[in-house]
């Protein structure tokens, strides 16, 4: 087992290259949506232009029209005949070209913006899961290391005092054995601090382990097929 303490960076850049990738996949939905409605308004421009013009030819239709003219001559009438028609056409399509948008390219958009960004909020929260373990992790480790630090200060300051206390001989008995005792129950409390040292930095170094050779990669591929 590995008992060497973690590198303090790997906490830190595993939230750092998260945020980043938080940061990025924001962007691109919010871009693709700018896009979704340039397409969108696109078809409701055309749409509206469509319905104008065949209104235009519906209430002036080529029929009520060319009742109130004398067309004296045949080529005018079929020329009106003609302009009516292309008119239409132009109406028709347009028409087309707008409900062919919104089928082919802004709903398609939307569903996938829609998709990805409920795929995104559940990959955010696996990310924010596995940050937050991390720091809880660095938290408890550097809490168990204080501690024994701590008890092992007090360890040996209380062994200096003992070893004093011994050489100059002018301790009472009864309180040289009161300081014996502190001293040697100081000694049990530094020893399992060290144990529990030891066994928070092997936790510590295996979710490490998990975390980048399992998890992270697990996750940078769901995003990366966003």
């Amino acid at each position: 087992m590995n008992t060497n303490p973690p590198d303090p960076g790997l906490f830190l850049d595993c939230q750092d290259g998260l945020e980043g990738i938080y940061r990025h996949t924001d962007e691109a939905l919010r871009s693709l949506g700018e896009m979704a409605g340039f397409f969108k308004k696109v078809a409701v421009i055309q749409e509206t232009q469509a319905k104008a013009l065949l209104k235009n030819i519906e209430s002036k239709g080529r029929n009520k029209t060319m009742a109130l003219f004398n067309f004296e001559a045949p080529i005018t009438k079929l020329a009106w005949e003609s302009c009516m028609i292309a008119i239409e056409s132009v109406g028709s399509k347009t028409m087309s070209s707008s409900v062919c948008i919104n089928s082919e390219i802004v709903a398609p958009m939307n569903a996938f913006i829609s998709d990805n960004t409920n795929q995104r909020k559940r990959l955010v929260q696996d990310g924010t899961k596995i940050v937050t373990e991390l720091k809880n992790a660095h938290t408890n480790l550097t809490k168990t290391k204080s501690s024994y630090e701590t008890r092992c200060k007090e360890a040996d300051q209380l062994q200096q005092t003992f070893l004093r206390a011994k050489s100059d001989g002018t301790t009472k008995p009864k309180d040289f054995q009161k300081l014996s005792q502190r001293v040697t129950k100081a000694m049990e409390l530094a020893n399992q601090g060290e144990k529990e040292y030891i066994k928070t930095v092997q936790r510590t170094n295996e979710l490490i382990a998990t975390t980048y050779d399992k998890d992270l990669p697990a996750l940078l591929l769901q995003f990366q097929v966003m």
